[in-house]
């Protein structure tokens, strides 16, 4: 199939790429992998879906027979291709997908708290206020915890968290993570830390914040190797658990979330496809409040 690309949005993994720091994302390559639009075209078999239809694409090409497809693990393929990656992306006016990967409209925090979010959690950190960070917060809000904590390094984003639901918000810059989330939460630490950055530094301070006990889940894709305490971790009994992406169905179920508008997008800024040098420039310069930016080609 061949989709009319509405929008695509700017993934902090696209900036790597843009930085050359990304192993996948190697020149000549179209990336963007978060695709909204219309479909364009389809192929002889297909014929559940009809030209103009709106939808939008779950990135991720897999097998379908391996066995982390066949229990529902789609995003664990051994053989998978991400699209804007292993093959062209949205940031273009067309891209092409096959129907498996095409979701009609009415999409890593679904698949983060489901993987991450059972038993009771009443407190939450989450490093990083970035877009990812951003719809965990969204999410968390649903478990209405009684401490929320925003970690990050940008004014203008912590004061976008605490717009949005965090009970508090910490700069990274000028204070200690870890020693701010112990006070508030009485000495203990949260239950539950969510790094969203991909630094070492963020990643051993979420280490450090949570209870013994606690969990840590690993999203940012930055610094392939952390030091961090194993021992401590070993004594306290810490979880950590790596969030790639999200399955077929997170992505379905998120899609659902978005379209009912019980997670709200107002924070995302549209910006035409031939401003993406600049936007990119921007996000990986000087962000400021600049928390997701969604390129729009002006397809015919």
């Amino acid at each position: 199939m061949v989709v009319r690309v509405g929008a695509s949005g700017v993934c902090g993994s696209d900036l790597h790429g843009y930085l050359g720091k990304s192993r996948k994302r190697v020149p000549p390559l179209v990336m963007g992998h978060e695709v909204a639009g219309t479909v364009a075209s389809v192929g002889e078999a297909v014929r559940d879906l009809v030209t103009g239809a709106a939808v939008t694409v779950y990135p991720l090409i897999t097998c379908g027979q391996c066995a982390a497809c066949r229990r529902g693990d789609t995003s664990l393929c051994r053989s998978r291709q991400v699209i804007g990656i292993d093959r062209p992306g949205g940031y273009a006016d067309f891209v092409a997908v096959p129907r498996a990967s095409v979701v009609a409209l009415p999409p890593n925090a679904v698949h983060l708290f489901n993987r991450n979010a059972g038993g009771l959690v009443r407190r939450i950190a989450i490093f990083g206020a970035g877009s990812q960070g951003v719809l965990a917060l969204h999410l968390a809000n649903v478990f209405k915890p009684a401490v929320l904590v925003s970690v990050d390094i940008v004014p203008a984003r912590l004061a976008l968290a605490r717009r949005l639901g965090a009970t508090a918000a910490i700069n990274a810059q000028t204070d200690d993570a870890a020693g701010r989330i112990r006070e508030l939460t009485g000495g203990e630490g949260v239950d539950l830390a969510i790094e969203a950055v991909g630094s070492s530094a963020t990643r051993q301070a979420a280490v450090a914040s949570v209870r013994s006990g606690g969990r840590v889940a690993l999203l940012g894709l930055g610094e392939e190797i952390t030091p961090l305490p194993a021992v401590d971790i070993v004594n306290r009994e810490i979880t950590i658990r790596g969030s790639y992406a999200y399955t077929y169905d997170d992505f379905v179920r998120a899609v659902e979330l978005l379209g009912a508008g019980l997670v709200p997008v107002d924070w995302a800024r549209p910006y035409p496809l031939e401003a993406g040098p600049a936007v990119f420039r921007q996000l990986v310069t000087d962000p400021g409040d600049l928390i997701k930016a969604v390129l729009t080609p002006a397809a015919e």
